[in-house]
């Protein structure tokens, strides 16, 4: 009864509200809080040795950050870009199989153009053998 009172009388006076922080915490809110402080020395303890070691070797600049273009992009394109983008794509190809076509005629025409002297092996040995013929029959004959 004497508290009620005297909260009636003096609501905010610094001895309650040191009481009412008091009650508010219990043995598990502390232990998380010295682990969360705990954490964040460590954190800065190490942020520290980094910027310490880091300062002993030359600077990084700082680039601006520049996003990836691709990331950016609208995942649905409107048909009339879409449209523009398969016909480009069309002509493209279109041209890679022109280009190819050329090259494959021009070595076509070359083709006609070079005479081939190769000899294949069985004829060289026909011919090898209709010699030795010769020879031997000449021989023969004499």
């Amino acid at each position: 009864m004497l508290k009620f009172l005297h909260h009636l009388f003096n609501p905010h006076c610094e001895q309650c509200e040191l009481d009412l922080r008091e009650l508010d915490r219990c043995k598990s809110c502390e232990t998380l809080q010295s682990a969360l402080d705990q954490a964040n020395r460590e954190k800065h303890d190490l942020l520290n040795t980094i910027l310490r070691l880091s300062s002993g070797t030359k600077q990084v600049e700082d680039k601006p950050y520049e996003p990836n273009l691709e990331e950016v992009k609208p995942r649905q394109v409107p048909w009339r870009v879409r449209q523009a983008q398969l016909e480009a794509e069309d002509r493209r190809s279109a041209q890679i199989l022109k280009d190819k076509q050329k090259e494959i005629d021009d070595t076509k025409v070359a083709a006609k153009f070079t005479v081939k002297v190769e000899t294949t092996p069985s004829v060289t040995d026909a011919i090898d053998e209709l010699e030795e013929e010769v020879l031997g029959d000449l021989q023969n004959a004499k």
